[in-house]
């Protein structure tokens, strides 16, 4: 269920189709909470439970967000380059 990341694709929450994280999020030790994203564009939610975890197949995992990858995808400059000395105003 930790693997469970934005833009991972999952096999066993809709038939055998494979859809994609929109978000996940733990409700605890044993239940998470995602939104994902069928082939259609359809939007679904579901509460996934540990004890069902062999049901579901990781197709490609998820991204890892970090917070150079958000700053760079604002298209700031000084952000893009390597290691500018310029601070930001």
């Amino acid at each position: 269920m930790e693997d469970l990341k934005p833009d991972a694709q999952v096999r066993g929450l809709v038939g055998r189709e494979a859809v994609r994280i929109v978000s996940a999020e733990m409700l605890g030790e044993a239940v998470s909470k995602v939104l994902y994203r069928g082939q259609g564009e359809d939007l679904g939610e579901q509460l996934l439970f540990r004890s069902s975890e062999a049901d579901r197949v990781l197709v490609s995992g998820g991204r890892k967000w970090s917070l150079r990858a958000m700053a760079n995808s604002t298209g700031c400059p000084e952000c893009t380059t390597s290691r500018s000395s310029k601070a930001h105003a």
